[in-house]
C-alpha cells in the first residue's frame, strides 16, 4: 500500500463528484480517498520491485488523477509505504 498526501489549492470547495472522478482515474489501484489537515490523502495500491519505485508510482499515479479531476496542481505531494501482512 501506498499512502499519497497532496496539498491542493481550493481543496475545500471541492464536491463529491470531484472525489469520484479521482477514484475513476485510479481505479485499478484499489485507492480510497479522503481529506486530512494537511491536504488530499490517497490510499492506493501498487506493485513495484522496490519501496523507493512504489512511493514513486504513488505520485505519478495521483498527480495526473487530480489533473484529470479538474484540480489544480498540487503544490506538494509526497507518499509512504506500508507493506501489506503475509
Amino acid at each position: 500500500m501506498v499512502h499519497v498526501l497532496a496539498e491542493v489549492p481550493g481543496l475545500d470547495a471541492e464536491t463529491e463528484a470531484t472525489w469520484d472522478a479521482i477514484l475513476e482515474h485510479l481505479e485499478h489501484a484499489s485507492a480510497s480517498i479522503g481529506t486530512s489537515a494537511r491536504g488530499l490523502s490517497v490510499t492506493l495500491t501498487v506493485e513495484a520491485s522496490c519501496p523507493a519505485d512504489a512511493e514513486r508510482m504513488g505520485e505519478w499515479m495521483v498527480r495526473p488523477a487530480l489533473a484529470a479531476s479538474g484540480l489544480r496542481a498540487p503544490s506538494s505531494v509526497q507518499s509512504e509505504i506500508e507493506f501489506a501482512a503475509d
